[in-house]
């Protein structure tokens, strides 16, 4: 049994190598070993750029929580450790030339590749063009899909192009090395852990919930809340496969669980899982309250758990001076630390894939789609051709002129066939004149770039971008109309046989770019917060009209859900009659408040954030959030009521004064201490106490 020194070096001198494998006896290597998890840990952590960002900070008690709940979902989600890709990512497999391919069927899988992502995109991802259908092979090439790998199953290619940026690697050119590199694999679980906020834009990470709020709920509803928040159907199976993998883990670590708050109906499961039997490995684990803060700032939830006792260990033989140098540390009062967890693994694979995570940005790059319609003419033309067959030719060989040109503003550009015609001319016929007509109807449809023009304000400037990029493509087309018949019987020798005498002429409308009005509708201003229409929407709002909500309220839900009543205030909205009047905690001064208004009362602490606990009193809140304070005090502190606090009477050892028995009473009186802390070891007699001190005199054990 021996700890990496990179996991030292990380804090977490606890975590062995025998507790990785006895959680994972099956661990498939690479990428899940021990080792590449513990370089892991260690390179995210001494990377600049995460300076602020630190993966398994606090105390020991901290750092022994929060792996806990990041090793129970990657042991879900990759089948304990034994699936480096996703297991249902194809409907069928083929191979060939030795290379597997994905079948593709129905609706239900994907490529996992948004075409709206693209490398030069704001957010970016990978470009889908190596994700292309391989007709020969009858599939699309496993190894350059962007499924589900990894122990946390990284997806879509924009998470890919995101983890690949922050861990320094090619992952649009090899996703697969998620599957085949320890480093990456696990680089990528932590990056996921670290930064993905989920369904919520810019909202709390796994990281976050855990080390905030101790929240074992809100890091699943950022995971894979999409199929599990609601904890209930379609993926009940797969909840109790977590919660006994978090069990486990917990188990194997000696590690108190989090709560189960922040996921709706997750702690209902939980409770009922245990008492059914089905989470077995959870039995006699009491969920753990939020930790002890660390800090004093107002938004942040602790993230520690006080200490038991000085961290200095017990001297084991008895000391040969009158005592050491340093008192012991007491027996901790959490579970033994040795690696092995109650249960052996519950799943054999996960048994639901991954929830993709959403961009962490709310919008694309801002264009404006400009459609170019157009009719070439062909005179003479022979109708006898099967025009129909050649539509792929025209195609291109007018995209290869309309999407050519150097236009910045271009994004996209494509060309659609809408018809071809050919027309005879029986009358001219009969007098032995070959007057046939052929008409090719078609469109350029353009997704035009509005920032680098300036076209955010109003219709006028969207119309200035669309007719900028209309007059440059219209005009290479023109140029190119003398061409186009030579272009034509270049790329099918069947056209140059019916063209041999062809004259092209072409034709243009005008464009108009479709500007969409909303009068009384409300819009999200990603800078200054939620205003109604002023015309100053952004481009791509009007153009798509699916930013727009009909009611301010709609309108914050939906674009700030994780703090409305913010939203609400900043848009000019009366918040004052939303209060709940319900409580919650303040940490900066280990109090709770109520849910309204400051003004309206010293009580109120302010709106409550969306993924805060809200709780019907101030003793639940107390007893709920600060459970390591005297509860008297904090509800008569909450509740700004004067109370008498005279502790149990009862005897504690009291690390403060160098390790001396004193009693749980306010300090004054004979032997008194203070109050002694909900996780203190009380005794009955100061006889009892001073056991725990045996290398005292007992004449020095107590004052």
């Amino acid at each position: 049994m021996t700890t990496h020194a990179d996991c030292t070096a990380a804090g977490l001198g606890f975590f062995t190598d025998a507790i990785f494998n006895a959680l994972a006896p099956s661990a498939v290597t690479p990428p899940y070993s021990y080792a590449g998890l513990c370089t892991a840990i260690k390179g995210w952590n001494d990377d600049v750029a995460n300076a602020g960002n630190q993966i398994f900070p606090g105390t020991e008690a901290d750092k022994r929580a929060e792996l806990a709940a990041f090793l129970g979902h990657t042991l879900h989600e990759s089948g304990d450790f034994v699936y480096p890709r996703e297991t249902s990512q194809c409907g069928s497999t083929t191979t060939y030339l030795g290379e597997t391919y994905c079948v593709l069927a129905g609706t239900s899988y994907s490529t996992y590749c948004s075409t709206s992502h693209t490398t030069d995109s704001n957010p970016p991802g990978c470009n889908c063009g190596a994700v292309a259908k391989d007709n020969t092979a009858g599939g699309f090439r496993a190894d350059d899909m962007f499924f589900g790998r990894g122990p946390m199953q990284l997806s879509w290619n924009y998470n890919y192009y995101a983890a690949g940026d922050a861990l320094g690697v090619d992952l649009c050119a090899n996703p697969e090395l998620v599957a085949e590199s320890d480093a990456v694999a696990w680089g990528t679980a932590i990056w996921f852990w670290m930064t993905s906020t989920g369904a919520v834009y810019n909202g709390p990470t796994s990281h976050d919930y855990v080390t905030d709020s101790g929240s074992f709920g809100g890091s699943l509803f950022v995971i894979n809340g999409g199929l599990e928040c609601t904890a209930s159907p379609p993926s009940p199976d797969s909840i109790v496969s977590r919660l006994n993998n978090y069990c486990e883990a917990a188990n194997a670590l000696g590690a108190g669980l989090l709560g189960f708050g922040d996921c709706t109906n997750l702690q209902t499961v939980f409770d009922s899982c245990v008492a059914g039997g089905t989470c077995t490995a959870c039995n006699g684990i009491t969920p753990a309250p939020t930790p002890v803060p660390t800090t004093g700032q107002p938004t942040d939830p602790p993230t520690s758990p006080p200490t038991q006792s000085p961290t200095t260990p017990a001297p084991t033989p008895v000391p040969t001076t009158g005592q050491p140098s340093k008192a012991p540390t007491p027996p901790p009062t959490q579970s033994p630390t040795t690696p092995v967890p109650t249960e052996a693994p519950t799943t054999s694979q996960p048994t639901q894939p991954p929830t993709p995570s959403p961009t962490q940005s709310p919008t694309q790059a801002p264009t404006t789609q400009v459609v170019v319609p157009g009719t070439l003419t062909f005179t003479p033309a022979d109708c006898t051709a099967n025009w129909e067959n050649e539509e792929a030719v025209l195609k291109s060989v007018i995209e290869g002129v309309a999407c050519a040109g150097s236009n910045d503003l271009i994004k996209t550009c494509a060309v659609e066939i809408i018809s071809v015609t050919c027309t005879d001319t029986a009358r001219l016929r009969r007098r032995g004149l070959q007057t046939s007509t052929l008409e090719v109807t078609y469109r350029v449809v353009i997704d035009a770039i509005c920032s680098l023009s300036g076209c955010d304000g109003n219709a006028q400037g969207i119309q200035a971008v669309a007719d900028a990029v209309y007059d440059g493509v219209v005009a290479d087309l023109n140029a190119a109309i003398n061409t186009f018949v030579a272009a034509l019987g270049a790329a099918s020798t069947d056209l140059a046989a019916v063209l041999t005498t062809a004259v092209a002429t072409g034709d243009f409308d005008p464009v108009l770019a479709p500007v969409l009005e909303f009068l009384s509708d409300f819009y999200p201003d990603w800078v200054w917060g939620f205003r109604d229409n002023d015309n100053q929407a952004p481009a791509y709002m009007k153009l798509t009209g699916i930013w727009y909500e009909t009611t301010l309220d709609a309108c914050c839900e939906r674009f700030y859900g994780w703090d409305v009543f913010t939203c609400l205030g900043n848009s000019g909205a009366d918040t004052s009659g939303l209060a709940t009047n319900m409580w919650r905690v303040n940490y900066e001064d280990l109090t709770c408040v109520q849910d309204c208004p400051e003004s309206s009362s010293t009580t109120c602490g302010g709106h409550a954030n969306s993924w805060e606990t809200l709780f019907d009193s101030a003793e639940d809140c107390c007893e709920g959030k600060l459970w390591w304070a005297n509860q008297a005090a904090c509800v008569g502190e909450s509740t700004e009521t004067a109370v008498t606090v005279s502790g149990s009477e009862e005897w504690y050892v009291s690390w403060d004064t160098g390790g001396k028995c004193v009693k749980d009473c306010p300090v004054g009186a004979a032997n008194c201490g203070g109050l002694a802390e909900s996780w203190e070891n009380l005794y009955t007699s100061a006889d009892q106490c001073c056991e725990r001190l045996w290398w005292i005199e007992r004449e020095d054990c107590t004052d």
